[in-house]
């Protein structure tokens, strides 16, 4: 059924600890997707980011998703879609992929919040299971 939400793994539920200066770090958060789970509008929600920090760059790899290249993704933090039209699920296996890394325009938080992506586009081939794999570049504001 499309438009179904995953939820965030036990191990992401914790934002991390925020620096206590201002250097920049890194948060990688991963999460399994069945091929029930890459329709038409499914979320799949990855992590919390601390409050007060305020992110620069998101990057994200997946495993080959689709036989076909339909399969697209946005990646959004809180209510901001901070990365849009990702095709990296349609490139092969994560060995000889390139990942979708991109400076955003900096957003802040103010309070413990949500990355998560989304199917903008379902596999138009086969569907195939894989792991998400986002990373979040961000300093303490």
């Amino acid at each position: 059924m499309a438009g179904e939400t995953k939820a965030v793994p036990t191990a992401f539920l914790k934002p991390k600890r925020q620096l206590a200066g201002s250097g920049l770090c890194c948060t990688v958060f991963s999460n399994a997707v069945a091929t029930t789970e890459m329709e038409l509008a499914d979320v799949v929600n990855l992590g919390y980011l601390p409050a007060g920090v305020t992110v620069v760059a998101v990057g994200i790899a997946t495993h080959d998703m689709d036989s076909s290249t339909g399969v697209v993704q946005k990646i959004t933090i809180g209510s901001t879609d901070v990365l849009t039209g990702v095709t990296v699920g349609v490139l092969g296996s994560v060995a000889t992929q390139v990942p979708s890394v991109r400076a955003i325009i900096p957003q802040a938080t103010t309070d413990k919040t949500l990355v998560s992506t989304t199917f903008t586009t379902a596999p138009s081939g086969t569907a195939a299971a894989g792991t998400i794999y986002v990373s979040v570049w961000y300093f303490t504001t």
